[in-house]
């Protein structure tokens, strides 16, 4: 996302009342110079500056409803979600009743490079959340 969304973009869709769909609402994502700005952190600023936002993606039901419409009468029964962010991609699957595999090496790659992975740590990230029911250091 350019630098100026803040600045440009914004009081330009708040002018306008545009409503806001976020299909994603990470709030940043690994990039090759560290952690970028997503989608979320648009939609949080615009929701907060008096916008309205529709959430759709991760954690949010929507996603995962279409999912099981679309594993109807099909083998798959229990998908497994995969991703690197512990509030949406976890929590949300867990949340559907699903499994889920936390990726380390996304966003909370910093985490994990000061920890092993051992439960203590995964605990200290998870603060009495859901657990993951897999946890890969990469894919």
């Amino acid at each position: 996302l350019a630098e100026t969304w803040q600045s440009d973009l914004l009081p330009a869709l708040l002018a306008a009342n545009v409503p806001l769909l976020c299909s994603n609402p990470d709030y940043v994502a690994p990039g090759k110079a560290g952690l970028t700005t997503s989608p979320g952190t648009i939609a949080k600023a615009y929701r907060d500056g008096g916008g309205t936002v529709e959430l759709v993606g991760k954690p949010y039901p929507l996603i995962y409803d279409l999912v099981r419409t679309r594993l109807d009468g099909m083998k798959c029964r229990n998908p497994l979600f995969i991703g690197d962010s512990y509030d949406h991609d976890i929590v949300g699957a867990h949340n559907a009743g699903f499994d889920a595999l936390l990726v380390l090496s996304g966003i909370h790659r910093e985490f994990f490079e000061d920890h092993d992975i051992k439960q203590t740590a995964v605990d200290e990230l998870i603060k009495g959340g859901p657990p993951p029911t897999w946890i890969s250091r990469t894919l």
